[in-house]
């Protein structure tokens, strides 16, 4: 640790983060911290990139001549491709300083291994994702290749304009820019360029217009996060330029700490302490996927002994706290029972699913919770059957519908239909939420009630009057959905080590997934038995 010089408490570093900003004096609550100049910011979309001779024009797909209007959704892969341009030139890159700053990798899953995933996000309800962001990216980069490879073809001098080479712009490259980009990128406003008004104007716009994209910022991109009320809020900001000679406004993006302050006259952040930042309403899975990192606490055996010892007491472990992450959502998959022989009720039930944003999850080798989800729910009407306490609609038989459809075979792995949901304790309900439990374990005179009401089960606007309820069997299989992601913890932990870095954030986000739904499950059980009591008076 080294000290400010005078004679204040030394600086700490940071805890596991490379870089970290701090203070050298105490720092007020409702001060500036940085005010950072859009035009020291990299994004090739920003005026002093565009006119300015001293800095090279952006690569492809990048195109001054495209309305901005089409431009929205190539924006990121423009960022990416216009780092990845820059690394390449190097010290004759404007920004080399900054670039020299940045890490050699990252500790995101674009970097892990096909093993590391398998066996760390198998604790989770995540590797699904984590594959298919994998592949997006290879998609991407060979997307960006060819793009890059025909602008050679057709211009003349290519490299005198900067851009690389097309044997240059390796995979490695560009997996380097894709995530340093996810990492550090912030969506900054700004005015239209000087060099895009033209096309802006076409479409009837003014040339003062504020468009957004995403930027690179200086210095900004290293304070790490913190999720508390005192920790600095980032803001964008745009004065009159004075400067003789020049026209506009200029931008800046501003970093402050909170203007609520707390009872006392106590700083915000004491000298040398780490200044830290909120990166915005993440849940850990965002955060781990798009910075590396998850928001927990840090001492992860004495966690994993609580929730050991509350499995060995049939409790959930909801009061340690480990998750430090105060709007993290975790991920709940429903899926429709096992195909049952009465093909008329199991028909019905598909038809609505796919009204209700149910999907045919293929098993590729990578395990989904699709069968889960499906026996569990199939558990639910066998158990409703078997006791008699839900509807007891006859068939042409005599047997009960929900029996009748719990007695079918299972589907095979490539026609799990199934729908995934985030939830949190203070989202305990969502529409999708409702409509999934209520499909899941239907009986045949519930089931006909969806299919007439669809629309009504889509609105926001529906009164709870016009709805089927929900009840203690939906309970049961909320109960069952989240016994899942204990079970699926329990069955992998041997595997991890937690002296690895990768498998130890998988334990950590396992650790959090369960927390989270945990607390929402308490939340969800509150309201239903306060519907049932509401019911019976």
């Amino acid at each position: 640790p080294t000290s400010d010089g005078g004679g204040k408490e030394p600086f700490v570093q940071p805890t596991n983060h490379e870089y970290g900003l701090f203070a050298t004096r105490d720092i007020a609550y409702d001060e500036v911290v940085l005010k950072i100049p859009i035009d020291s910011m990299m994004c090739p979309y920003f005026d002093h990139v565009l006119t300015s001779e001293s800095v090279s024009p952006p690569p492809p797909p990048f195109d001054a001549n495209r309305p901005l209007e089409h431009d929205l959704q190539l924006r990121p892969l423009c960022l990416i491709t216009y780092l990845a341009n820059e690394r390449h030139r190097g010290r004759d890159s404007v920004f080399a300083p900054y670039l020299d700053t940045l890490p050699a990798s990252s500790p995101t899953p674009l970097y892990w291994s096909v093993e590391e995933m398998r066996r760390g996000l198998a604790l989770t309800s995540h590797l699904k994702r984590a594959v298919m962001m994998q592949a997006k990216l290879v998609w991407d980069y060979v997307q960006a290749r060819e793009v890059i490879d025909q602008t050679h073809k057709e211009s003349a001098s290519p490299i005198e304009v900067g851009l690389l080479p097309t044997r240059d712009f390796t995979f490695e490259l560009f997996r380097w820019a894709t995530v340093t980009a996810h990492t550090r990128q912030n969506l900054i406003p700004f005015p239209v360029a000087t060099s895009r008004r033209g096309a802006s104007s076409a479409q009837g716009n003014s040339s003062n217009d504020i468009e957004q994209a995403h930027g690179l910022v200086p210095l900004w991109d290293i304070i790490n996060h913190e999720d508390s009320d005192r920790a600095c809020r980032t803001d964008c900001e745009f004065v009159d330029d004075d400067i003789e000679g020049t026209e506009g406004s200029k931008g800046y993006l501003v970093c402050h700490t909170p203007s609520t302050r707390p009872k006392g006259n106590v700083p915000c952040f004491h000298a040398g302490e780490e200044i830290t930042m909120y990166y915005g309403a993440r849940s850990n899975v965002q955060l781990l996927f798009n910075s590396g990192f998850v928001n927990c606490a840090e001492d992860i055996l004495s966690v994993e002994e609580e929730h050991l010892l509350a499995s060995e007491n049939g409790v959930a472990a909801t009061s340690h706290r480990f998750n430090r992450n105060r709007t993290d959502c975790a991920l709940l998959r429903l899926a429709l029972p096992p195909a049952a022989k009465d093909a008329g009720l199991d028909r019905i039930r598909e038809m609505i699913a796919a009204r209700f944003g149910f999907r045919a999850f293929p098993e590729q080798g990578s395990n989904h919770d699709g069968l889960e989800a499906a026996e569990a729910a199939a558990k639910v009407i066998e158990t409703i059957g078997t006791q008699s306490t839900g509807s007891n609609t006859k068939t042409t038989n005599g047997e009960s519908a929900s029996k009748k459809a719990a007695s079918g075979t299972l589907r095979k792995a490539t026609e799990v239909v199934m729908v995934e949901v985030e939830v949190s304790a203070k989202n305990f309900l969502p529409i999708d939420l409702r409509n999934a439990l209520l499909l899941c374990i239907a009986d045949k005179d519930e089931l006909t009630h969806l299919l007439r009401n669809m629309d009504l089960y889509k609105s926001e606007s529906s009164t709870s009057q016009e709805l089927l309820k929900l009840g203690e069997k939906h309970l049961a299989l909320a109960e069952e959905l989240v016994g899942i992601q204990r079970q699926r913890r329990g069955k992998q932990q041997e595997l991890i080590d937690l002296a690895n870095g990768r498998d130890r954030a998988s334990w950590q986000l396992a650790l959090c997934d369960e927390e989270t739904l945990s607390v929402w499950l308490d939340s969800f059980r509150s309201s239903i038995q306060v519907s049932i009591g509401n019911t019976n008076e």
